[in-house]
């Protein structure tokens, strides 16, 4: 991500989550596809959220199961982050931003 902003973009192109990051001042672009585990994603093609870097890092960091649960209800509306263990209490927050006018890049 940039070193000014820290900024990604998080997406759901219809099939995939799109995690991207671009710092134009090095002329340095990065993206990434990751499938969804499980079948309950209803996001809408072209969703798209802007997310500091640092604090989705220092969050994903409190999570001790391999596995982290996303889930997001609008892009408008806090962003939840869970353990994968049923037993944990665990909740953590992220607010996103929303990013209407930028494109998800193309993987």
């Amino acid at each position: 991500a940039s070193e000014s902003s820290h900024m990604i973009i998080l997406g759901w192109d219809g099939n995939d989550i799109v995690l991207s990051a671009d710092d134009i001042d090095y002329g340095r672009a990065a993206n990434e596809k990751v499938a969804p585990s499980g079948d309950d994603t209803d996001l809408p093609d072209g969703f798209r959220i802007g997310l500091k870097a640092a604090c989705l890092l220092a969050i994903l960091g409190c999570v001790k199961t391999d596995t982290a649960i996303i889930e997001l209800s609008s892009n408008n509306h806090a962003m939840t982050i869970r353990e994968e263990d049923a037993n944990s209490n665990l909740v953590l927050l992220q607010m996103p931003m929303k990013m209407d006018d930028v494109p998800i890049p193309q993987v």
